[in-house]
């Protein structure tokens, strides 16, 4: 277990006297193979939590907060015909997932149980770490992802990808996001992974012309990307965070232009990439701690779109993307650290803005 810093009780803030990180796909394989083979099929034909999903896409107020009652009825719904050893597990796993919804305002960007299920189930090299608060055994928070292995002519290799990592709000400031993100990294360079990628908004592309709010007032972007956006935490402050984790956003052999970077949609139904998403990365070992051969970047671009599509490598913006990093000067990229005091300048040097921001780990 993991000590935290005990939070002040004021303000109905909770004290979190400590917390354990576990593996989630431990905990489902502890799971009887009856009991797994039961719940993925209720899963499959359960549209309860599916309908959580879609009425969450609608802004549904009543499930805005998405309450440990809420996630304590489903899972009892869930776990009613499988065995007494199941129950705790299931029940874990859809606090887990109620989590996971929580702080990502755009819907597309998570994904169904079943689907997460099957991922826990099928891919070994997918897993989701938690936060488990000691007191309750609630999950305050995760960091979610895969070891992903890059076909390259130059010689195969493999990239960890931190997909999804939050913290409830209340547990902030109790050093549990940076435990996570270190965990995973820690895990990332046991299986022999060249680095860690996260995808970041740039919200440096969106200006006070087009979106009529100031970047420089803390207190006004905060509640424009909070309340307005609703996302988690204004991505200025997420720069931060990941810069002190040790990521860089990829920029030319120069030092200055942002590498482009394509994500396509995990809305399958629709091919539109994200303009607004720069890819940072963490190295995680020596030989690569500076710079990467484009070579290398451009085809672990493209074995990360393939895990959402394995045709991702003929969509035309991508398509194009790679050919852009090909035009950058020099072989390789670099990374600059993501809470370097000019940060601002590197990310205005980017693609020109698109309205709109989209939420990203």
């Amino acid at each position: 277990g993991l000590p935290t810093p005990k939070a002040p009780a004021t303000g109905g803030r909770t004290i979190y006297i400590g917390f354990d990180v576990v593996s989630l796909r431990e905990s489902v394989g502890a799971l009887p193979v009856r009991d797994a083979d039961k719940l993925s099929t209720i899963l499959a034909n359960d549209p309860s939590l599916e309908t959580m999903r879609g009425k969450l896409l609608q802004g549904d107020p009543t499930l805005k907060d998405l309450s440990p009652k809420l996630a304590e009825k489903i899972a009892q719904e869930i776990s009613k015909d499988l065995s007494p050893q199941a129950k705790p597990i299931v029940a874990t796993l859809v606090d887990f997932y109620c989590g996971y919804l929580r702080p990502f305002p755009d819907i597309t960007e998570t994904e169904p149980l079943q689907s997460l299920m099957g991922y826990l189930k099928d891919l070994p090299t997918w897993d989701v770490l938690m936060a488990k608060d000691k007191t309750t055994g609630k999950v305050i928070g995760a960091c979610s992802g895969q070891i992903v292995d890059v076909p390259c002519a130059s010689g195969d290799f493999k990239i960890a990808w931190n997909e999804h990592t939050w913290v409830d709000k209340d547990a902030r400031q109790s050093k549990i996001g940076s435990t996570l993100a270190s965990k995973f990294t820690a895990r990332a360079k046991l299986e022999g992974a060249t680095g860690v990628v996260i995808e970041t908004d740039n919200p440096y592309l969106i200006t006070k012309d087009e979106r009529g709010f100031n970047h420089g007032n803390q207190n006004e972007r905060a509640k424009f990307w909070t309340d307005e956006l609703g996302q988690s935490m204004d991505p200025f402050n997420r720069f931060q965070f990941w810069g002190k984790q040790g990521f860089g956003v990829v920029v030319g052999a120069d030092g200055k232009t942002p590498a482009p970077y394509e994500q396509i949609s995990m809305d399958l139904g629709k091919v539109d990439s994200c303009k607004t998403i720069n890819l940072a990365f963490q190295p995680a070992s020596l030989e690569y701690r500076e710079s990467l051969p484009k070579e290398m970047y451009k085809a672990a671009i493209v074995a990360l779109q393939e895990t959402i599509d394995e045709n991702a490598r003929f969509y035309p913006d991508l398509v194009r993307t790679l050919r852009q990093i090909d035009a950058l000067p020099g072989d390789t990229v670099r990374f600059v650290p993501l809470n370097t005091p000019n940060i601002d300048k590197v990310m205005i040097a980017g693609r020109p803005a698109k309205e709109g921001a989209e939420q990203r780990t």
